[in-house]
């Protein structure tokens, strides 16, 4: 039916040569730019088979690195004052999370996938509004967070 195998080897040139694409601009460099180089003449060149594409995606997963960790204040440093006053040293209790965009924008920022950011915000929102709150008010309320931010499962760990 296609003894030069072009049915199958004409997509996947264009498969590899869209990857190639996607890697040169997330990431230009001298490797991806001669992937996105060798699959664009593949892709012109039916008995070329391209691969360079395949080859970045495939170097991505091995080179996976487990992400620099940073310990997140459940009850933020910037309130210590408020949350000794009711005798909760902060110090005791941080959760480890990735340290990256993810932290950034979904805790602290303006949210991101199911974190919903402004931690700190919230934070001084129940403060304002319940200048009286008991320790356990505090401690619900963090648990509360913990929750909506997807952190309820992470062990509970002291800072230092």
């Amino acid at each position: 039916m296609d003894p030069e195998g072009l049915v199958f080897e004409t997509p996947s040139d264009y498969i590899t040569w869209q990857l190639s694409f996607y890697y040169f601009t997330t990431a230009p460099g001298l490797l991806t730019g001669a992937s996105l180089a060798y699959d664009s003449v593949a892709l012109g060149l039916p008995f070329l088979p391209g691969g360079g594409g395949y080859a970045q995606g495939a170097s991505k997963i091995c080179l996976l690195t487990a992400p620099k960790m940073a310990k997140h204040h459940i009850f933020p440093q910037r309130f210590k004052p408020f949350f000794n006053s009711k005798g909760i040293d902060i110090d005791k209790f941080t959760v480890s999370i990735p340290q990256n965009t993810a932290h950034l924008k979904g805790v602290h920022g303006n949210g991101l996938n199911n974190m919903p950011g402004k931690w700190n915000e919230r934070w001084e929102n129940f403060i304002k509004s319940n200048p009286n709150a008991t320790p356990q008010d505090i401690y619900q309320f963090g648990g509360k967070l913990m929750d909506e931010y997807g952190l309820s499962g992470l062990p509970i760990q002291s800072y230092k």
